[in-house]
């Protein structure tokens, strides 16, 4: 403790002030003793001659028993002055208590302060974060939104300006005869604004009882090629001659419905924006399909579709 050492230099010099009372006291003890009982001296003969006046003028012992009320007084003044100054550094002490109590007092209300706007600024840019993020979801959102018009555009323009091949015509290229291998003629056309390129020709013609199906296999392509290139407007015609024969009891089934002739296949081309395309078709023959007169191809049922 700091205040050690100043306590006991008090308490050492209390105890030499005890000490030099209580020296004092034994020494006026002494002499008021020797004062209320005087040592008798044994009478001389000489001494009995002195005169009176000379036997007054012998000192007295003096009477110090004020030396005690001294000695009360001094202690009374050293303890009073012991407890001011006890009192004067219990005041200092409070006072620095009071004084690193208000200075921490203080520390913690601008600590709590500076948390506080730091809490408000947390809170400010966690709301600003939070509009950015929205604004940047809408962002997104408005330029998904532009990507898909600028798609939804795009592909209207190709769906608009691409070519449209399709089956225009199909006939037979001479008539049915007994041992003859069946054959048919088909036209196409462009029903697009701009050209097709690279069309292949996929064309099968078959007898059969049952119809074509829409999941039917398409028939392996011509190695015959019409054009590299067909424009808006134009058409080209595919031959095709069927090989197997056909009899008698053939073209009477096939004129009555009991025997079908189908012509069918796939045409593939491309369009300028690099894109393919497909058309699948399929033809019938019929003796007669009014209000057309005499023997005739007509769409089939089944199988007919573009993409």
């Amino acid at each position: 403790m700091p205040n050690r050492p100043i306590d006991e230099r008090r308490r050492a010099e209390r105890e030499r002030a005890i000490l030099a009372a209580l020296h004092q006291i034994h020494v006026d003890i002494d002499s008021l003793v020797r004062l209320l009982y005087p040592v008798q001296q044994p009478k001389d003969p000489v001494g009995s001659h002195q005169p009176p006046a000379e036997k007054d003028a012998e000192p007295e012992p003096k009477i110090a028993i004020r030396t005690v009320t001294e000695f009360g007084d001094a202690y009374s003044e050293q303890h009073k002055s012991d407890q001011k100054g006890t009192r004067d550094f219990e005041r200092r002490y409070i006072r620095v208590q009071w004084f690193l109590f208000g200075a921490a007092f203080l520390a913690f209300g601008a600590a709590a302060y500076y948390a506080q706007v730091a809490r408000q600024q947390k809170d400010t840019m966690d709301k600003t974060y939070g509009e950015i993020g929205k604004q940047t979801r809408a962002t997104e959102v408005l330029a998904q939104a532009a990507n898909e018009t600028l798609a939804s555009g795009q592909k209207s323009f190709k769906m608009e300006m691409r070519p449209y091949l399709s089956l225009f015509n199909g006939s037979l290229s001479k008539p049915l005869a007994p041992d003859s291998n069946p054959a048919v003629q088909l036209i196409f056309v462009n029903n697009g604004k701009t050209p097709a390129v690279s069309e292949t020709v996929s064309l099968g013609v078959v007898k059969r009882e049952n119809e074509i199906r829409d999941d039917e296999p398409d028939p392996p392509p011509l190695k015959y090629r019409s054009r590299s290139v067909v424009g808006p407007g134009t058409n080209f015609g595919v031959p095709q001659q069927a090989n197997f024969t056909l009899s008698s009891e053939d073209i009477n089934s096939l004129n009555h419905g009991a025997l079908k002739l189908f012509a069918y296949g796939v045409v593939t081309y491309g369009d300028l924006f690099g894109d393919t395309h497909h058309v699948w078709f399929c033809v019938r023959y019929f003796l007669e399909m009014p209000p057309m007169q005499g023997p005739q191809l007509a769409n089939c049922q089944n199988y007919n579709r573009v993409d």
